[in-house]
């Protein structure tokens, strides 16, 4: 494992090694002892080393490992990224239609008001058609206007009412998908924690800490946020 030369112009031993030497031979001289050693069955270590720990191991507790785990976490976590990205679609499209039938809803009740505005005019006029006979041409003419205004706007009333039914069959539509597709992301959170916690522990029977798993706290914080099979506040009603 020779030395390198960092970027900043300094140089490291090995490709993990921190950039703290200043000159080549400064940092060879610091590492001279690892120079000499050879990769062996338990790492890269000195035949002396190694045999000393040979003697030591307890092959009692040799497990058998799978090395293919890995691709399959990694896989697994594929897989749970294509559901999240899924669900995050269909949140978005839930956003757009809950969006438009508030608009819709807000509409209706406007016109509905409208309409109830016509009908008191109605009312009111029926009693000035009663009491005034002198004005009743004119009356009549005023309750005319109120009565096509009333069913103007009773039947626009009517109009968005139906927008707002068919909205309501979107939005539900798409919290059921919303909810099928999260859990599907749920379950696929589930596995690639199993399989990453299996990975984790064969590598432990190999004396090797930690088997680092790319992007896989990224994969992990997407299924949380999605995988929860739940509709999230303020998109269930």
């Amino acid at each position: 494992m020779p030395c390198t030369k960092c970027e900043e112009g300094k140089y490291k031993w090995g490709e993990t090694g921190e950039c703290k030497y200043d000159t080549l031979d400064a940092c060879e001289s610091a590492n001279h002892k690892y120079s000499k050693m050879k990769p062996t069955p338990l790492g890269k270590k000195s035949y002396e080393e190694y045999e000393k720990e040979l003697k030591e191991y307890n092959f009692s507790t040799v497990y058998k490992v799978d090395l293919s785990s890995l691709k399959e976490v990694e896989k697994l976590m594929r897989n749970m990224s294509q559901k999240a990205s899924i669900v995050s679609s269909i949140f978005d499209a839930l956003d757009d239609e809950l969006h438009g039938r508030r608009i819709f809803r807000e509409d209706a009740e406007e016109q509905l008001q409208n309409a109830d505005d016509y009908k008191q005019n109605i009312e009111g006029s029926k009693e000035e058609v009663e009491l005034a006979k002198s004005r009743l041409d004119k009356a009549k003419d005023e309750l005319k206007d109120d009565q096509d205004g009333y069913k103007e706007e009773i039947d626009k009333y009517k109009k968005l009412q139906d927008k707002v039914k068919e909205q309501e069959k979107l939005v539900k539509a798409r919290q059921k998908q919303y909810i099928s597709e999260s859990k599907t992301v749920g379950k696929e959170l589930a596995k690639v924690k199993k399989a990453y916690a299996d990975l984790q522990k064969a590598g432990k029977a190999l004396g090797i800490a930690k088997i680092p798993v790319e992007n896989y706290n990224a994969y992990i914080a997407d299924g949380e946020e999605w995988g929860s099979g739940k509709l999230p506040s303020g998109f269930d009603k």
